[in-house]
């Protein structure tokens, strides 16, 4: 299946398996940034933004190493469990929005 034109054609049995959570796209640092996203820095920064939280002393070792995967972790196991992941979830939705409308922006 190509999703657009000249695009890839990823196999059926590919996407079949990634809805099923048996597989996960890696996709290389700097592929977003065509489409006007930024780098991992400025989505931790607008993902606290959006939970309405700043980060805590042990979050902001973490960020200053620029360990980005660990401060999201670090933020993940302090938000409220009722239903763990959903705000920091929601928050990454929100901040990758991507301008899809600039040149070059699904070239890679």
């Amino acid at each position: 299946m190509q999703f657009i034109i000249n695009g890839p054609d990823i196999p059926d049995a590919l996407l079949q398996a990634h809805e099923e959570g048996r597989v996960v796209f890696f996709c290389g640092a700097g592929i977003s940034y065509p489409a006007g996203l930024k780098g991992f820095d400025w989505l931790v920064d607008e993902i606290y933004r959006l939970c309405g939280t700043g980060r805590k002393r042990l979050e902001e070792k973490a960020f200053q190493n620029k360990q980005f995967d660990t401060t999201l972790n670090l933020l993940e196991d302090r938000l409220p469990k009722s239903r763990p992941g959903l705000a920091m979830r929601k928050s990454l939705a929100k901040a990758l929005k991507p301008n899809l409308r600039k040149k070059g922006a699904i070239d890679t």
